[in-house]
């Protein structure tokens, strides 16, 4: 299982980031990648995003579920866990 988060370098992005990667380094299962959305715009329009932070949880290269907002870490583990195969 693998997420993305699209981030920018300010608010609830920089908010989330210590938490996700305690999670990635907690469930050695899920892989935690970042996108800055000021740099490449293409992905988070491929991807449809509205609004961030935005967590796209994919499975074997398929798209399973998206997160949208800070969340605390409980509510994180709690998504991923729900969605996991």
């Amino acid at each position: 299982m693998g997420g993305l988060i699209d981030t920018n370098p300010r608010g609830p992005c920089v908010q989330i980031s210590p938490v996700l990667e305690q999670i990635s380094e907690e469930m050695k299962d899920v892989t935690i990648a970042k996108h800055n959305i000021e740099e490449e715009l293409n992905l988070p329009v491929q991807f449809s995003v509205k609004g961030i932070p935005t967590m796209i949880l994919f499975c074997n290269g398929e798209q399973k579920a998206v997160k949208v907002g800070a969340s605390s870490k409980e509510d994180l583990v709690e998504f991923l866990k729900k969605n996991k195969i």
